[in-house]
């Protein structure tokens, strides 16, 4: 108990030591991407409206206040809103395909011009013998994963808490952490648990922001495109591609072990139909890996 009063109150002085606009942009995108989870849309003469636009749109006015966002950035997400929008109503389906192909991959590795991202914390050391490590709050990849997650599926398939789908996702999902985690202790990683002070920021950021887009995305745009096809082309593919999105660490055994994770997402995917379960188990992944082991990796 007393371990976790401490962690408790390095979790709250790490969160009253951030900005004051890191805080307001932190919650606001916070409860932009909850409203998306919760499907929950209201009518407005015969429109629906979603209900995370409703936060979403001050949120962006908030930004560009706080100069976290300009017009080109802005013009981006535009850019994607209206794509999304004609992708669903199947208008021009090859040429909104082939932008949702790279616009949000572009967005997601931060490769366009006008967003200031929000530094969480930098160069932390969260294990004593790894690399230094900084989380940013990344509007551009928010924002990719937010307009995917919410125009790519439907209400069914956002639900993850039924129990017909936990059934079917956790035997995959068990499998998927212990083997990759199990592979990764082979050269990556090693055991290492700790309360760091860290721990909350990095689980919201985690959950709501990098495991929803990657898995928007992998899952969206690549999987459910090539399962039209073939179902295991889609998910040899969708896991080959994400390990190689990974390439940016330098490190080859990082991309193949990503790739061992991409199957069991994309598996978890394919079992569930559900792209919460698929998120919830690459966030439940990477917290594990944060709580118990080195990370990010070793040096």
């Amino acid at each position: 108990m007393g371990a976790i009063c401490h962690l408790a109150q390095l979790i709250m002085n790490t969160l009253l030591q951030l900005p004051f606009n890191t805080q307001i942009l932190g919650a606001l995108f916070c409860m932009t991407m909850l409203l998306a989870w919760s499907s929950k849309s209201i009518t407005f003469k015969e429109y629906k409206i979603p209900l995370w636009s409703l936060i979403y749109v001050p949120t962006l006015s908030v930004a560009y206040v706080f100069e976290s966002i300009n017009m080109i950035g802005l013009l981006w997400i535009l850019i994607l809103a209206i794509t999304c929008t004609v992708h669903t109503k199947k208008y021009y389906p090859i040429i909104s395909y082939s932008v949702l192909l790279i616009l949000p991959f572009l967005l997601a590795t931060h490769s366009l011009p006008g967003f200031n991202n929000v530094l969480l914390f930098k160069d932390a050391e969260i294990s004593k013998d790894a690399i230094s490590y900084s989380r940013f709050l990344n509007i551009d990849k928010i924002s990719a994963g937010l307009f995917l997650f919410w125009f790519l599926f439907t209400n069914d398939q956002r639900q993850v808490f039924k129990r017909s789908i936990i059934k079917l996702a956790l035997p995959v999902a068990i499998v998927t952490i212990v083997v990759t985690l199990a592979l990764a202790n082979i050269s990556l990683i090693h055991i290492d648990i700790k309360l760091s002070q860290y721990l909350l920021l990095f689980v919201i950021s985690n959950v709501l922001l990098t495991c929803m887009t990657e898995e928007a995305y992998f899952r969206g745009v690549i999987q459910n495109k090539l399962q039209l096809k073939n179902t295991y082309l889609a998910i040899i593919v969708s896991a080959v591609l994400f390990g190689l999105a990974h390439f940016g660490a330098g490190r080859l055994d990082y991309v193949l072990i990503s790739m061992v994770a991409g199957l069991g997402y994309a598996t978890v995917y394919h079992r569930t139909g559900s792209i919460s379960a698929s998120i919830l188990t690459h966030a439940t992944l990477n917290i594990i890996h944060f709580v118990f082991f080195t990370y990010p990796f070793a040096h």
